[in-house]
């Protein structure tokens, strides 16, 4: 069995169904998060492209996953920058918390929050971006 086949079949038990509450992609999860760390290690990448990545991760890992992820963010930028090079400012207030690109720092998603619950995640790029 592959490393991927191996977490694949942790995921697949009821013991982490049960905990994660999606059925976890882990192929499909590693496969995103490749594709974010050369976006954001390329300065023109395109800020869709990263929000696809960002959108094909929260399909593969559940909104609850990738919204508590964002909502750290030591978590998701040690998960998607392999260096502290070109981290932007974080952007937080009291009803989302925002992700950005960089170097522009444009905003790629929102966490939306009602108290500690999350609503939604949104991944959206400023047109004309």
């Amino acid at each position: 069995m592959s490393d991927l086949e191996v977490m694949q079949s942790l995921f697949d038990t009821k013991s982490m169904g049960l905990v994660m509450n999606w059925p976890f992609d882990v192929a499909n999860f590693v496969g995103a998060v490749r594709e974010l760390r050369a976006l954001h290690s390329d300065p023109d990448s395109d800020p869709h492209e990263i929000a696809k990545q960002w959108r094909r991760a929260t399909g593969a890992a559940g909104l609850e996953c990738i919204g508590s992820l964002l909502l750290e963010r030591g978590d998701w930028q040690n998960l998607v920058y392999p260096t502290a090079s070109q981290r932007q400012p974080f952007r937080e207030h009291d009803d989302y918390v925002a992700v950005w690109d960089q170097p522009s720092g444009q905003v790629i998603a929102t966490v939306k929050l009602h108290g500690n619950i999350i609503e939604a995640v949104e991944f959206n790029v400023k047109p004309g971006a």
